[in-house]
C-alpha cells in the first residue's frame, strides 16, 4: 500500500478493519482503517464518520462565527446528527456575543484556554471543536488540542482562513488514521505525540507520560 507495509490486524467492526502498519518513509508504526466496500461507495460516508465520532464526544466548543452558523442551522433540522447537535452541551467563546440561546449552550467571555484547561480535568466525553479557526489557534498555542481530524478535499480555493496560524513553536503529531471516501475527500486523524497512546486508533505506546487530564480535545476540520 504505497509507503505503508501492513504488519497485523488490530480489529474489525461495522465501520471497517483496523491494521497496524509500518510507514516506510517515516519509520514509525501507524493505524490504518479500511472501510467495507459498501461504506467506501457510500455518499454519506462523512455523515457516518460524524455519527461515529459523536459517540465519544461529551461537549462541543465553538468560536463566535462558527457558533452563529451552527445555531442558525441545526435547531430546525431532523435526524440523528441534528438530535446530537441540539442535545449535547455546548460552550461558545466570545467577547462580543451577548447571549447563547441555542439549547444547552453556555457563553464564556473569559480566557478560552484557561476554561478549556479546566474542562479537560472534569470527567466526561471528549471536548470537540467544530471549525472555529481562531479558537483552534488559541488552544494550539497553549498545547491544549490532543487530536486533529482533517478532511482533505480535492479543491484548491486560493484563499481562506488558515487553520494553523504562524507560530514559532513546532508541534509534533502522530498519524492515527487515514480514511478515504469515494468523493475524493480523505479524512486524516493526527494526535499529539505524547497523547497518542490514549487516543482512539493509536498503535505505539508512549512510556513515561504523566497525563493529568480526563478528557481529550479533538478538532475535526471536515
Amino acid at each position: 500500500l504505497g509507503r505503508f507495509e501492513i504488519v497485523s490486524s488490530l480489529g474489525a467492526g461495522g465501520m471497517g478493519v483496523v491494521y497496524k502498519a509500518e510507514d516506510t518513509r517515516l519509520h514509525r508504526s501507524v493505524a490504518l482503517k479500511f472501510l467495507p466496500d459498501e461504506l467506501a461507495r457510500d455518499p454519506h460516508a462523512l455523515e457516518r464518520f460524524a455519527i461515529e465520532q459523536s459517540k465519544t464526544t461529551g461537549m462541543l466548543l465553538f468560536g463566535r462565527v462558527t457558533y452563529e452558523g451552527m445555531a442558525s442551522y441545526w435547531p430546525s433540522q431532523k435526524g440523528e446528527i441534528a438530535d446530537f447537535m441540539n442535545r449535547i452541551p455546548k460552550v461558545v467563546f466570545s467577547h462580543t456575543l451577548k447571549k447563547a440561546e441555542w439549547n444547552n449552550a453556555r457563553l464564556v467571555r473569559g480566557d478560552a484556554a484557561d476554561e478549556v484547561a479546566r474542562l479537560k480535568k472534569q470527567p466526561g466525553g471528549n471536548l470537540t471543536i467544530f471549525g472555529s479557526a481562531q479558537l483552534c489557534s488559541t488552544l494550539t498555542d497553549r498545547d491544549l488540542i490532543d487530536e486533529y481530524q482533517l478532511g482533505l478535499v480535492p479543491v484548491i480555493l486560493g484563499r481562506g482562513n488558515p487553520l494553523f496560524k504562524p507560530n514559532p513553536e513546532r508541534t509534533r503529531l502522530k498519524l492515527l488514521e487515514v480514511r478515504p471516501t469515494k468523493s475524493g475527500c480523505v479524512i486524516l486523524r493526527y494526535g499529539r505525540e505524547r497523547f497518542a497512546q490514549r487516543l482512539r486508533g493509536a498503535v505505539d505506546e508512549v512510556p513515561g507520560v504523566d497525563d493529568p487530564d480526563n478528557r481529550a480535545v479533538a478538532a475535526p476540520m471536515l
